[in-house]
Parts: structure tokens; C-alpha cells; sequence
């Protein structure tokens, strides 16, 4: 790679190295997902080198700010949210999009750490189960044993990212209850909250295609259609 990069190299162990997921991986095109440059293997271990995106994960930056503007929410979950519908279109889900995966660089948001990434419809299996849960808090309730992960478990993680953006709070604190019920949260916000993350997958927003018409009905409802 003379002369280009810089790339990151992630080292795996090859029991869990899951090829089909990096090969899949290396076929989207969307700029907001890791582009793979090579996938190698060593006697122990899988690598794969993608390039490295410059910049502070979303839980630096709401760390930072406290939490983000509600226009700025929106922006930047409109931009995950293209990276996930690349995802799902070629068939994958990748079941941990938190706010330390997440990297906020110049040209925007940029999704990171594909380590319990999978094709939608794939059960674990008691090798996999304890490493496919998820980030506590953004995870779907189905990642926890209940059913497969689909693109509506990104769904629900995206949901709750936005909530957490927008509160300066993370979904499993006391504070975010509170903050969620509270008169300063305009209703629109609530009920898009509400049905992004349901409980059932099928309470909530079916696809990416719907999500991005609730994001565009959620800034037109809030006044934020000269935002950008």
C-alpha cells in the first residue's frame, strides 16, 4: 500500500473470524462504511486492512458537548442510517451500532467496529451467543436470545442513538427515563423514540426507506426544514 492509506489492521482470531461478513463487507460502497482494502490469514489469525477515518467517536463528541442539537441529531442519524441501508441491502446487519463505533469525522459520521456483524436471519450459536449481544443500552431486545437480528435491530439502535444524542443521556440511565417524559420533549420527538425503539421488531419502523421518511417528518414537525 505504498504511496496511500493510512489503513487500519485488525487482527482476529481465526475461530471467530466470520469471512463472509468482511467479503460481504468489502462489497458495499456507501463512504460511510470501512472500505476493505485486503483480508489476509495468518496460522492464528484473520486480518483485515480498511482504511483508517480520522476524527472522535459520537461518544467523545456528546461527552464533549453535553448532548447535540436536535437539527445536528438528525443529520448525523440520517448519514448512520445510509450507512445501514448499504448494510441490509446486501443482506448484513451489523448489531452494534453504539456511540463508541460511531466516529464523527470532517465529512461527517462514519460507522466503525464490525466485530459481531452478520447476515440477517443468522442465530447464534453457543460459540457466538456471549459475543453477539451488543452494546447494553442500544442492543435490540432480540440480540439477547429472543430471535434472529434483521435490519430492524439496527433500526432500534439507530432509534435509541438518536435519543442519546439529543439527551446528553445513555438509554439505560434513570435520567433518560426522565428526560424522555418530560415536558421540554416535544411530542413528535417522543413518538418517533417510541416506535423506533418497540419492543417487537414489528412495532417499529420496517426498513431504513421508513426511517428516513420519520427522520424528514420528525424536522418537518420540529421546524427544522431550513436545517442542514
Amino acid at each position: 500500500f505504498e504511496g496511500v492509506g493510512p489503513f487500519v489492521r485488525k487482527k482476529i482470531p481465526l475461530k471467530l473470524a466470520q469471512r463472509n461478513v468482511w467479503a460481504t463487507l468489502a462489497e458495499c460502497s456507501n463512504p460511510r462504511l470501512p472500505q476493505i482494502a485486503v483480508t489476509y490469514e495468518m496460522p492464528d489469525q484473520f486480518i483485515v486492512v480498511y482504511d483508517y477515518i480520522p476524527g472522535d467517536t459520537l461518544e467523545q463528541v456528546v461527552a464533549g458537548n453535553g448532548r447535540l442539537a436536535i437539527d445536528e441529531t438528525l443529520s448525523v442519524a440520517y448519514e448512520l442510517a445510509e450507512a445501514a441501508a448499504d448494510l441490509h441491502r446486501h443482506g448484513l446487519v451489523h448489531c452494534d451500532l453504539a456511540p463508541g463505533n460511531i466516529i464523527i469525522a470532517a465529512d461527517g459520521a462514519h460507522v466503525i467496529d464490525f466485530g459481531i456483524a452478520q447476515h440477517i436471519g443468522t442465530r447464534s450459536t453457543s460459540d457466538t451467543k456471549t459475543a453477539t449481544l451488543g452494546t447494553w443500552g442500544f442492543a435490540a431486545p432480540e440480540q439477547y436470545g429472543f430471535a434472529s437480528a434483521d435490519q430492524r435491530s439496527d433500526i432500534y439502535s439507530l432509534s435509541r442513538l438518536v435519543g442519546y444524542m439529543v439527551s446528553g443521556c445513555l438509554p439505560d440511565q434513570e435520567q433518560f427515563n426522565q428526560w424522555l417524559l418530560s415536558s421540554s420533549v416535544p411530542q413528535p420527538l417522543q413518538d418517533f423514540l417510541s416506535k423506533g425503539t418497540a419492543f417487537e421488531p414489528s412495532a417499529r419502523f420496517q426498513t431504513c426507506d421508513e426511517f428516513f421518511q420519520a427522520l424528514d417528518q420528525l424536522r418537518y414537525a420540529l421546524d427544522l426544514t431550513q436545517s442542514t
